[in-house]
């Protein structure tokens, strides 16, 4: 026997603020501390609190093109235009460079 059920659902904005300077590649929101990670066109990963208040900001020199929150929340994971892959580490409270990867262009 199959049962079919409809839904809707109804989105509403909340909130809306221009965020970066250009378009926005990745979002990653970071489970154990409700921190979003945003990555843009304008080289720049930043760092929101749940009610979009900025934490921080880093920039790059070039497009800044995915984020992902490690599990538990301490590691985020960046990748960029410029071949290079960095982790960052939750250090107490601030997230700081831990390591860096890099990638060769044949």
């Amino acid at each position: 026997m199959f049962v079919e059920i409809k839904m809707e659902a109804k989105l509403k904005i909340a909130k809306s603020e221009v965020l970066h300077k250009d378009r926005v590649w990745s979002v990653s929101w970071g489970h154990k501390d409700g921190i979003i990670a945003s990555t843009s066109g304008d080289c720049s990963l930043k760092l929101w609190d749940k009610s979009l208040s900025p934490l921080d900001s880093f920039v790059h020199d070039r497009t800044v093109r995915r984020v992902k929150f490690a599990p538990d929340g301490k590691q985020l994971a960046i990748c960029s235009f410029n071949g290079k892959v960095l982790i960052y580490k939750l250090e107490n409270g601030v997230f700081e460079e831990y390591a860096e990867l890099e990638g060769i262009f044949a």
